[in-house]
């Protein structure tokens, strides 16, 4: 509850703005699978960033940790701890899920056609 009321909002919103949290940081782990070969890192790079700072507005330190480890491995270009980073990542990504019910859902609804 201090997290929430630390941002001004309620715990429904804040619970949303970590499930999307949660939804994005899965996504990069997805992107993150195809580093070694990406032409161009600065998107990847870009980002880490983007999705450390929302993990840090919302009180997501051991995930922002992870990321920041990601970012440390892509930085020196150390292939031999990249897919540890990750696994590391996925794994704190999995307990903040749990923590907030175990479900990732996306902030909107989806439009239906």
């Amino acid at each position: 509850e201090t997290m929430p009321h630390r941002l001004g909002i309620d715990n429904n919103l804040y619970l949303e703005l970590v499930n999307a949290f949660t939804a994005d940081v899965r996504d990069t782990l997805t992107k993150l699978a195809d580093w070694p070969e990406l032409a161009s890192r600065n998107e990847l790079a870009l980002r880490l960033v983007s999705v450390r700072g929302a993990g840090l507005s919302l009180g997501a330190g051991p995930v922002v940790n992870a990321i920041r480890k990601v970012e440390s491995v892509l930085e020196f270009g150390d292939t031999s701890t990249f897919a540890m980073a990750c696994v590391v990542l996925k794994e704190e990504n999995d307990r903040l899920i749990a923590a907030v019910g175990g479900t990732v859902a996306s902030l909107a609804p989806p439009v239906v056609v």
